[in-house]
């Protein structure tokens, strides 16, 4: 593990999207794919959100092994997203079992510190004087150390053959004193979102109906939905695959071998 400096944070960002810009139609592609498999999955009671979670490991892993190829020089390949289920099997499903468990755990804290306010948010229900912001932040907060400690140990545990206990130490400890690389890429991510809502919201002030007081008709709310849906939909998708690209990028960067040791071999596909 090394302790990089506090720029490299934004550089694993502009990494990634050198990785996404070389494919970037197939990464969203793969992006949508599996948004749709986790509606898919997340649809069936009790059982789907469970399925779910345990398997975010594995499928972190996979984007993980296509950014590397792409990095690589690569073709990138639909196959390429089951790689993450084939790499030491028996500790990616323990790593799988251990990230359930913690957010099981943090939505229990979530719903007993701030549960009425969120309900009320999602509802519809907020009353003007209520505030939302801080039940949000700290439901966030609460995720952090999820984060962390489940960021680095998928390919810990995938290509290096760690046991998940021992990956998901390293991760909080290579997160923890990496923290200031771990805190400018949250900012530069933060930012580059907010440049994208910005775009949207200019979007639809330059092309979008003009909505003026009063109801609203069908026809400006259908071409309103059209417009947010063309400029939105691959705004997000390409933030959430580049998203997905940089758990490689901080990882090569942070748990790379000395350059006389090459990289670590790929997994077969």
């Amino acid at each position: 593990m090394r302790i990089v400096p506090a720029v490299h944070g934004w550089h694993w960002l502009r990494e990634a999207l050198g990785i996404f810009g070389r494919h970037a139609a197939v990464w969203m592609l793969l992006a949508f794919a599996y948004l749709v498999a986790i509606s898919v999955v997340s649809a069936i009671p009790f059982v789907g959100p469970m399925a779910f979670l345990m398997t975010t490991p594995a499928v972190t892993l996979s984007f993980a092994h296509m950014a590397r190829a792409v990095g690589d020089r690569q073709p990138l390949l639909p196959q390429m997203l089951a790689t993450g289920f084939r790499a030491n099997t028996k500790g990616m499903l323990t790593l799988g079992g251990m990230y359930l468990v913690c957010v099981l755990l943090v939505a229990a804290l979530t719903s007993a510190l701030f549960g009425d306010t969120l309900t009320a948010l999602l509802r519809g229900r907020l009353k003007p004087e209520d505030s939302p912001v801080f039940a949000l932040v700290g439901s966030c907060l609460l995720y952090v150390p999820v984060l962390c400690a489940f960021w680095f140990a998928p390919p810990l545990t995938g290509w290096h053959g760690m046991s998940a206990p021992k990956a998901v130490f390293f991760s909080i400890f290579a997160a923890w004193r990496n923290w200031r690389a771990m805190t400018i890429y949250g900012i530069a991510l933060a930012v580059l979102w907010s440049v994208a809502a910005g775009a949207l919201i200019l979007m639809l002030k330059l092309f979008g109906p003009t909505i003026g007081p009063g109801p609203v008709s069908a026809d400006t709310l259908k071409s309103t939905v059209v417009l947010v849906s063309l400029v939105a939909t691959p705004l997000a998708l390409a933030g959430f695959a580049l998203q997905l690209i940089t758990y490689f990028t901080s990882f090569r960067d942070i748990f790379a071998p000395p350059p006389e040791g090459g990289p670590p071999p790929l997994p077969a596909n």
